[in-house]
């Protein structure tokens, strides 16, 4: 799960968005290849957005990657790179979170761009180094995360605790040291205890 990059751009309805900020984080890439990647992000990121309109907010895949985007009704978009894996529901707080920094920062002087510029905004280079483990970034997928392991420890738990249960009948059954009236006993308990655990 990584985020590549995430670029804010102003929406134009006909034409091609203009690029007006951005950070990367292609450091998976080999070291020749970061440029490229950088490229591809931006290309990517202008292409979804030039087809979406204000109001938007979609996922769009390209091969094993897949582009966020939120286009606001003031024509600002964020669009954001990820892997596939990455989780929908962090990527698309990640980019409420980076509209709001730029917001504090830049307000509305991206308005006026008629061509590429590159404002500054360090909260998107921090921001980014931040969701790249979306259990920290997120709370709640953190939470989902711990929930579904200790689901699955309970499962696989209560799967070898009823294996051994029917074990223990089948080694009681061909034992010839307990007497018919132990082994009624025994069984008796057995049902009475498991009446216990259900309540």
């Amino acid at each position: 799960m990584v985020l590549y990059s995430v670029c804010m751009l102003k929406w134009r309805e006909g034409q091609v968005p203009i690029y007006v900020a951005g950070a990367y984080d292609v450091s998976t890439f080999g070291f020749f290849q970061r440029g490229g990647a950088r490229e591809l992000c931006k290309f990517v990121s202008r292409e979804v957005t030039q087809r979406a309109k204000p109001g938007d907010r979609m996922s769009v895949e390209h091969k094993q990657h897949l582009c966020h985007i939120i286009v606001r009704r003031d024509n600002l978009a964020c669009a954001v790179v990820s892997t596939h894996d990455y989780p929908q529901r962090v990527a698309f707080s990640f980019i409420q979170k980076a509209l709001e920094g730029f917001n504090n920062i830049h307000g509305a002087a991206w308005e006026g761009a008629v061509n590429d510029i590159d404002l500054p905004v360090p909260q998107l280079e921090a921001l980014i180094r931040r969701y790249q483990n979306p259990d920290e970034a997120d709370p709640m997928l953190k939470i989902q995360r711990d929930l579904e392991d200790t689901k699955e420890i309970i499962v696989r738990t209560m799967d070898d605790l009823l294996e051994r249960g029917e074990k223990l009948e089948n080694v009681m059954d061909r034992s010839s040291d307990l007497s018919l009236q132990s082994k009624t006993f025994l069984k008796n308990t057995n049902d009475l205890n498991s009446c216990c655990m259900i309540l």
